[in-house]
């Protein structure tokens, strides 16, 4: 049951946190969009991508002393850490079609392919955090920061039109982007 509130309870409380930061205090436009709705959508890459990466660091690190005394393929242990992350975000994704944050079209069709190619990247940063949390332990210790600051560089509550120009190359940097 706390399981599944804190699944209800951490995608609420960053949207709170978010609108209010970006629309409310910096005044960033979400392009006409509702900036809930803007933002509840965004984050549900972001959100997936984020407990992934976490999930698996804590993972390797735990699994250390088996990894290097039982061979199995080691590609299971961020499998199973994604594996984790895919039913909360499937639960964000059905809060987010009952809310009406996206509204039902022939464009959901393309929510397969989309969750595929989240799901490629989110395994392929998985397997380079693995072996880097592995060799270097205290990548656990820098891992929170690096997420707290990539969601502010991430557009989920403002639109990326904001980065029109030269900015325009830093923000394709940021792989979640064409996700989001």
């Amino acid at each position: 049951m706390i399981g599944i509130t804190w699944a209800l309870l951490q995608p609420l409380v960053y949207i709170f946190l978010l609108v209010i930061v970006f629309n409310k205090v910096a005044g960033l436009d979400t392009d006409g969009t509702s900036p809930i709705a803007y933002t509840a959508v965004g984050l549900i890459p972001w959100i997936y991508f984020s407990q992934s990466l976490s999930n698996t660091s804590a993972l390797s690190l735990s699994s250390q002393n088996i990894i290097s005394k039982v061979y199995f393929p080691r590609i299971f242990l961020p499998l199973s850490s994604l594996g984790e992350s895919l039913i909360d975000l499937a639960i964000i994704i059905g809060i987010s079609v009952i809310t009406g944050a996206w509204i039902l079209s022939w464009k959901i069709l393309y929510l397969p392919l989309i969750l595929i190619g989240l799901f490629l990247l989110v395994l392929g940063s998985s397997i380079l955090l693995s072996m880097w949390t592995i060799r270097f332990p205290d990548v656990r210790f820098l891992l929170p920061l690096f997420l707290r600051i990539f969601i502010f560089l991430t557009p989920i509550a403002y639109s990326s039109t904001l980065f029109e120009g030269s900015l325009e190359v830093f923000l394709y940097i940021n792989p979640l982007v064409g996700y989001i």
